[in-house]
């Protein structure tokens, strides 16, 4: 059993449920901080199909902690970068919510906000240096006196050159030139991977690159690599991943052979059929919904 499982009580009897989730919840939050520290190395370390009722409750308090609660948000901050003495965990403190939404909701509406991490960067270099990190963020998101404060305070420079080291492993793959097998094979890597793991290879950020592109350019190549990691792939986890990404995005808005293919995969292949179970249907027009909806009343 997973350790965020342990630590929330959560055993083999306990339901997937609403209720339960608003349960969950509320013991995340009254964790101490030295428990959420472990929580954010747990979350950064774990692999998609690895993520449990516990880990996922975790991350869920973690992206929204700043933007609802800045003031815990600082503290668990201060308690990261204080304890957590892997530079690539902290360093999701900037990759993911934690840092980003305290600037983007409350820099410029609570100065004390801007005060706290004034103070924080002279407790830790290391905040200098993750500040460094939303330079971009800080420009486009602040103004005036505040973002004077909060360039003060954003090393850059530092950002930059550890961002290149630790991005520098993998060299940039061709996904074009792939095979629609290796494609496949590519994606399961990429989307299995931790969030650290994530962020170590500029491939996951190319790969994102690539899929919005395949969609639009060439939706039968796409549709066709999702058949292939039905095909493979059989942890439920990923398997929801795919239909929640890729295979929505193909989704047509209105009746075309496009929907047709889709159609009559769905009602030929039990485990390409999953797909329609974890996709949303939202913005397509009523006829497509119903199609996709009959696929999946007719053979369930």
């Amino acid at each position: 059993m997973h350790w965020c499982d342990r630590i929330l009580g959560i055993d083999s009897t306990t339901p997937n449920t609403g209720e339960m989730a608003e349960v969950l919840a509320t013991r995340v939050a009254e964790l101490p901080l030295a428990d959420l520290v472990r929580g954010w190395r747990e979350v950064a370390t774990t692999r998609y199909r690895d993520f449990t009722l516990g880990t996922g409750q975790f991350r869920q308090f973690f992206n929204g902690l700043s933007r609802h609660h800045p003031e815990r948000g600082l503290a668990l901050i201060d308690a990261i970068v204080s304890e957590e003495p892997d530079d690539e965990i902290v360093a999701l403190v900037t990759h993911e919510f934690l840092l980003p939404q305290l600037v983007l909701f409350h820099a410029c509406q609570r100065f004390g906000v801007v005060a706290r991490l004034e103070a924080l960067s002279i407790k830790h270099e290391r905040v200098r240096w993750l500040m460094g990190g939303l330079w971009h963020t800080i420009q486009a998101s602040t103004h005036g006196s505040v973002q004077r404060r909060l360039f003060a305070i954003a090393d850059k420079p530092a950002w930059d050159a550890w961002l290149a080291k630790d991005k520098g492993g993998q060299p940039p793959t061709a996904f074009q030139k792939l095979s629609v097998p290796d494609l496949a094979r590519t994606w399961i890597d990429l989307m299995d991977r931790s969030a650290v793991e994530r962020e170590r290879d500029q491939n996951f950020t190319l790969w994102g690159q690539f899929e919005y592109a395949l969609v639009r350019e060439n939706p039968e190549r796409a549709l066709a690599m999702c058949d292939e990691i039905v095909q493979t792939e059989s942890s439920p986890q990923m398997i929801a991943l795919l239909a929640a990404g890729l295979f929505e995005n193909l989704l047509p808005r209105h009746p075309c052979p496009m929907l047709d293919r889709i159609e009559a995969r769905a009602r030929a292949n039990p485990r390409f059929r999953e797909l329609l179970w974890g996709a949303w249907f939202s913005g397509l027009a009523p006829e497509v919904v119903a199609r996709l909806k009959g696929v999946r009343q007719d053979v369930a």
